[in-house]
């Protein structure tokens, strides 16, 4: 479990099956913006993701505890359009059937006392180029806005 809604994000993303991406292999996923290398000091190259967290806020609060909604978007990038929109499947649905919620979009995070488990919906989705890489070839973007609502249970 998680004590915050965006390590929980973090959490689940983890658990994504990896064979779901293009190639193989989960993309590496890196809060706000990728590093410039990574922890052995290679350069950082898409196809990676980047997490945002759009905050929270309260709707409701008594003293038996309330409502709290919020935002975050998941951002893939990689060189193909084709990429980007398999990894975003990848993402949504785990490589499961839609209803399954086996991915983010209408999955459940779990998280520590004092949230209930968190119920999590897509908003929207956009493909976008977004300039040339490194290498002078072709990177591409696709953002995924998402909205979760967790349940705070005063003790």
């Amino acid at each position: 479990m998680a004590a915050h809604p965006i390590t929980a994000v973090i959490d689940f993303y983890d658990t994504l099956p990896g064979a779901q991406f293009p190639g193989g292999t989960r993309y590496p996923l890196y809060l706000n913006e990728a590093p410039a290398t990574d922890s052995a000091g290679a350069q950082v190259r898409p196809p990676y993701c980047t997490l945002e967290d759009g905050g929270r806020s309260r709707e409701v609060m008594s003293d038996n505890g309330g409502p709290e909604s919020g935002e975050f978007s998941i951002t893939v990038h990689a060189a193909s359009v084709g990429d980007i929109a398999a990894a975003m499947l990848a993402i949504r649905f785990a490589g499961q059937d839609p209803k399954d919620r086996a991915g983010l979009d209408g999955g459940t995070l779990v998280l520590d006392a004092p949230y209930e488990p968190v119920s999590v919906v897509m908003l929207t989705d956009t493909i976008s180029y977004s300039g040339l890489g490194q290498t002078g070839g072709r990177v591409h973007q696709g953002e995924m806005r998402f909205f979760l609502v967790a349940q705070i249970i005063a003790g």
